[in-house]
């Protein structure tokens, strides 16, 4: 018997495949921050960035309808609308990207609808004692 290594030696040392060593990375889903663990606190806590948008647009879109359309030549920059080539004001563009996101949502929330009426219809085949538990504590909100 010979003294050499076996042809399948070589799988004995310690032989790292790509990714297989660690590889964890930590990746912020903040990437614009300033403090990262406040940043983190107030939209885990307080309200997601959307929100917060969401909040600064419908005051702007409601300031401006209390301040009214502003004076021809005032100075007033345009910009092309979401989507659009066409020259507008900053307002009408917020109101645009608002109305786009109106209608995203609404798409949404038709489909989650849809799915807890196939969820109720299936739990109503299954146990129809508690399908009417169920709609009798979401019916009282």
């Amino acid at each position: 018997m010979s003294k050499s290594p076996a042809w399948f030696s070589w799988f004995s040392f310690p032989f790292y495949a790509p990714l297989s060593g660690a590889v964890s990375q930590e990746i912020s889903p903040y990437p614009y921050q300033g403090v990262p663990e406040i940043e983190a606190e107030v939209t885990q806590d307080v309200a997601s960035f959307g929100r917060q948008l969401g909040i600064i647009s419908e005051a702007v879109l409601e300031l401006a309808k209390r301040v009214g359309p502003p004076a021809e030549g005032a100075g007033v920059e345009t910009a092309a609308p979401h989507g659009s080539d066409t020259g507008s004001s900053a307002l009408a563009t917020l109101q645009a990207i608002v109305d786009e996101i109106d209608c995203i949502k609404a798409r949404h929330g038709e489909a989650v609808t849809r799915d807890a009426e196939r969820a109720m219809a299936r739990l109503q085949k299954l146990d129809a004692s508690k399908a009417a538990g169920v709609a009798a504590r979401f019916g009282a909100r």
